[in-house]
């Protein structure tokens, strides 16, 4: 396969992607985490920290509603194992949709859950940075 792979794009490019798809294999289980059935594990590498992140927003709205606030509550959990650069990106991603009904749920689903301010005591300054940075 990486032979091939290499024919289609390079093997510059064919052995980043191979890189990727190996570890894409190992990823820890978000799913779960999120549920409370899987301890939290954040992987040490920036590269896969930043996949890790937003798989982990990704994850968060995924699910039986009913289970919504679990998930909210691991998602918070999850991100104060984070460093503040990477829990605000978690929480960017999280905040962000297409929809504008939508991004106002999550606004107000993330923002407004208890579990938000013992976040922005730990990564509050670095949040405030990057808003303050936005136009």
């Amino acid at each position: 396969m990486a032979l091939l792979i290499q024919g289609l794009v390079g093997a510059p490019a064919a052995t980043e992607f191979l890189a990727f798809r190996r570890w894409a294999r190992t990823l820890p289980d978000i799913p779960g985490m999120l549920r409370g059935t899987h301890p939290i594990e954040i992987p040490e590498r920036a590269d896969q920290r930043y996949a890790f992140c937003s798989a982990l927003a990704h994850h968060l709205w995924k699910g039986p509603s009913n289970q919504q606030q679990k998930r909210l509550e691991r998602f918070f959990q999850i991100s104060q194992a984070l460093s503040s650069d990477f829990a605000t990106l978690a929480l960017l991603d999280a905040l962000a949709s297409d929809d504008d009904t939508e991004r106002e749920r999550r606004h107000q689903a993330l923002l407004c859950h208890p579990a938000f301010e013992h976040w922005t005591q730990t990564h509050g300054s670095v949040f405030g940075r990057h808003l303050a940075a936005q136009p």
